[in-house]
């Protein structure tokens, strides 16, 4: 590879994660903005962004055990999802559906 490209190449990549993070920790603040607003968004953007650079300066086995915590909690959630549809629909099969055939009218 030409030295050239391989400097281009590098800096593309760099360029790829310094965007992508800060996409990531204006969406974190973003979404827990919903939640509270008495936490200013350069707080909730501080935090995560010291959760990252420690999860990355500790190595491969405290990243490995994030993931297990981050995917059990995702994996929980989802499973208490469904159970909740569940419950908010139960079925009854006395009921039946017409299909409409013209919604305009």
């Amino acid at each position: 590879m030409c030295p050239s490209a391989a400097f281009a190449v590098g800096w593309a990549y760099w360029f790829l994660n310094v965007i992508t993070i800060s996409n990531e920790l204006q969406a974190v603040a973003t979404v827990l903005g919903f939640w509270t607003d008495k936490v200013p968004t350069a707080a909730w953007i501080t935090i995560f962004w010291i959760v990252i650079i420690l999860v990355n300066v500790f190595g491969v086995r405290f990243f490995a055990e994030v993931e297990v915590v981050c995917s059990t909690i995702k994996f929980s959630w989802i499973i208490v999802i469904i159970f909740s549809m569940i419950g908010t629909f139960p079925f009854d099969p006395s009921t039946t559906c017409t299909p409409r055939t013209n919604t305009t009218q």
